[in-house]
Parts: C-alpha cells; sequence; structure tokens
C-alpha cells in the first residue's frame, strides 16, 4: 500500500515494482463523507437495485 501518490509517474512507478493498492491526490482530493456517499455509494445501491 502506496500513500501520497501525486503524480501518474509515481504510480506507474509503483505498479511496476508491483504496488496493487495506493491513494493519494492523483486519485482524487479529500471530500466529505456526504459527497463521497452520493458520488460513490448511491450509484452502486441504484445498479444493485436494477439487476
Amino acid at each position: 500500500m502506496a500513500e501520497a501518490i501525486e503524480g501518474r509517474a509515481t504510480a506507474d512507478f509503483l505498479v511496476s515494482m508491483g504496488c496493487e493498492e495506493g491513494q493519494g491526490y492523483f486519485f482524487g482530493r479529500p471530500m466529505p463523507a456526504e459527497t463521497f456517499e452520493k458520488q460513490f455509494l448511491t450509484a452502486e445501491l441504484e445498479a444493485v437495485g436494477a439487476a
């Protein structure tokens, strides 16, 4: 697990070294929990409900 990934070059390097998990500004900025739920969890629940 890598932290503080801020650019594609760093992400690519870590993948080439076998790192499979990471976090940082390259993937997304911090956000309030309510925004996260609306953006990611609501769509997931709607997709499951439509199945």
